[in-house]
């Protein structure tokens, strides 16, 4: 099954706090990544909603 998942921060702060924004000063790229870390919760969100809904079919 495909899909996409729209998705807005509402904590700016709590997600700073659990998701590494922070950038080489000199380079200008994340030191960590964050779209991976941001990528892998909205997944495991959408397989945990739509988990269920596969079994039926």
């Amino acid at each position: 099954m495909q899909g996409f998942v729209i998705w807005r921060a509402t904590g700016a702060d709590k997600m700073a706090s659990r998701v590494d924004f922070g950038i080489e000063i000199n380079k200008g790229a994340y030191l960590g990544k964050p779209e991976n870390q941001i990528k892998l919760v909205l997944t495991g969100l959408a397989h945990n909603f739509l988990e269920p809904v596969c079994r039926l079919h």
